[in-house]
Parts: C-alpha cells; sequence; structure tokens
C-alpha cells in the first residue's frame, strides 16, 4: 500500500473515532487534501475538480438541518455574520461587478448564489476552505455557535464526500 494511501486511511480512521468536532473537521479534511491533490494545481481547483469528477457518486441529503448554515449566509474568510443584511440582499447582489481575484467579499457571495441556486457543492467546499483556514488560525478553542455549525455541516459534507 502506497504511504499517502496509509495516510488517507490513518486521518479517516481518526476522523471516525473522535467525538470532537473540531479534531474530526481536521482529519476529515486532510483525508480529502489528500485525495485531491495534483500536482501543479492549485489545492482549491484540485479540491473543485475532485468533486466534480465525483459528483454522481457522492449521496448527500440537501434537506439535512446540519447543512442549513450553509443556506443562510455566505462564509467570508473571518466567518463573520453581517446581521444587517438578509438572505435575498445576497441573493440578488450584483457579482458581475470587476473584482479582484482575491475580493473575499464578491468571492464569498458569489459561492453562496450557486449554493443557494444549484446546491453546488463546489461552492460549499470552498466555503469549507474558509471554516478550515479560520480554524487553524484561531488561538483557541471557545467556538461561538455558528462556528460548531459551520464545523458539523462541513463533517457531515465531508463524510459524504469521502464515503464516495
Amino acid at each position: 500500500m502506497k504511504l499517502k494511501k496509509k495516510l488517507i486511511n490513518i486521518y479517516l480512521e481518526s476522523g471516525n473515532k473522535t467525538n470532537e468536532e473540531d479534531v474530526k473537521f481536521y482529519f476529515l479534511w486532510n483525508a480529502l487534501l489528500m485525495k485531491a491533490e495534483k500536482e501543479g494545481v492549485s489545492l482549491r481547483q484540485s479540491i473543485r475538480d475532485y468533486v466534480e469528477d465525483i459528483d454522481d457518486e457522492i449521496d448527500i441529503d440537501f434537506e439535512d438541518e446540519r447543512l442549513d448554515v450553509f443556506y443562510l449566509s455566505p462564509v467570508f474568510e473571518d466567518l463573520r455574520v453581517e446581521e444587517d443584511k438578509d438572505i435575498y440582499y445576497y441573493e440578488y447582489y450584483n457579482t458581475q461587478r470587476q473584482a479582484r481575484f482575491n475580493d473575499d467579499y464578491i468571492l464569498s457571495i458569489r459561492n453562496f448564489q450557486r449554493i443557494l441556486q444549484d446546491n453546488d457543492i463546489s461552492s460549499m467546499m470552498m466555503s469549507i476552505f474558509k471554516v478550515y483556514d479560520y480554524l487553524m488560525n484561531l488561538d483557541n478553542d471557545n467556538y461561538d455557535d455558528r462556528v460548531i455549525e459551520l464545523m458539523k455541516a462541513s463533517n457531515y459534507l465531508l463524510e459524504c464526500i469521502l464515503k464516495a
């Protein structure tokens, strides 16, 4: 067995054994990264490609209440919620404006619009990417309710994708 496959199995086993959402998220995310990784391609693009390649095999219940957090508001890189803006604001937000490639605000809203319109798994994965980066840069593990919901939703999606 190749080392990469062994590591993926270790990550999966470790993720399935733990009851801590953040630890589970870490192991499942890294298992996915190892499966999706392509040489010479960015991680984000590798994840998109991988998910699109196995899309027909992924069995996700989009009615699962854990996923509701992805349908309530965009996931920005700092995981903030804009209290004064409702779902309709984002649904009809004009994302056709010129945006810099790294403009998180526009990209987050575009992902959110794709999630609302198509239950787009790739867009959900880009949101999960932000959750992972946020957690890895946090100084503590005192998570608020939204972060916990995002971790649970992320874990559910990652489990579904990794089973495919």
